[in-house]
């Protein structure tokens, strides 16, 4: 493998598995309805705050992936990390065939995406705004169909210069204080109160209001 090539592969599986780490911890925190539910009990102007910034982060980076080789910003052209700039180092015709249809599998699942990324998250579209045209609505389907793709296209690098396969999906199934920790702490912090309201028992309510004055 190029070490050009070997680099910037480097660098964007990083992107790919930070990407894939933050889908987990949005699913375990926001995938439910009972889930949802519980956060609105505890806090849901800060909740919905959190689920904003986490969708659209997730959002953008999945964007970022399928952007062209390199962008224009003034008199200066810049190489982005994208799919497509990974393709112009590919001399074996076969490899670059295989995963340029891959990514154009990829863009084909991104048209939602991308309106949010063009016209919400990275820039507030002006007419939309105005004129309050909603959205398109973006599918959960449709972000793991997409990670799916994302997948398969840094595989097919993998198994074609390492000879192995990278499961993304489950780097992180046993990582400590995760979605599933605050989940954790959430309920059982209501089923305490709970417990205390009907024993009438305020002091551990006065103790924590007292806490959070510090």
């Amino acid at each position: 493998m190029p070490d050009t090539l070997k680099n910037k592969i480097k660098a964007i599986d990083a992107e790919v598995v930070r990407l894939h780490y933050n889908w987990k911890h949005f699913k375990q925190v926001f995938g439910s309805d009972e889930k949802v539910k519980l956060l609105n009990e505890a806090a849901p102007v800060f909740f919905s705050y959190l689920w904003n910034l986490m969708l659209f982060d997730i959002l953008l980076s999945i964007a970022r992936l399928t952007d062209p080789p390199k962008t224009r910003v003034k008199s200066i052209i810049k190489e982005n990390l994208s799919f497509d700039n990974l393709v112009l180092e590919i001399k074996d015709a076969n490899l670059q065939s295989q995963v340029s249809q891959q990514i154009l599998a990829l863009k084909g699942k991104m048209k939602a995406v991308k309106t949010w990324r063009d016209e919400k998250i990275a820039h507030n579209d002006l007419l939309r705004q105005m004129k309050e045209i909603p959205l398109p609505t973006i599918q959960v389907s449709e972000i793991t169909d997409a990670l799916a793709l994302i997948r398969g296209i840094m595989n097919a690098f993998h198994q074609n210069f390492n000879l192995q396969t990278v499961w993304y999906e489950i780097c992180f199934e046993h990582d400590p204080g995760d979605g599933k920790s605050l989940m954790y702490h959430l309920k059982y912090g209501f089923d305490a109160s709970r417990e205390d309201y009907a024993k009438f028992d305020m002091r551990r309510d006065h103790e924590i209001i007292e806490w959070l004055k510090d």
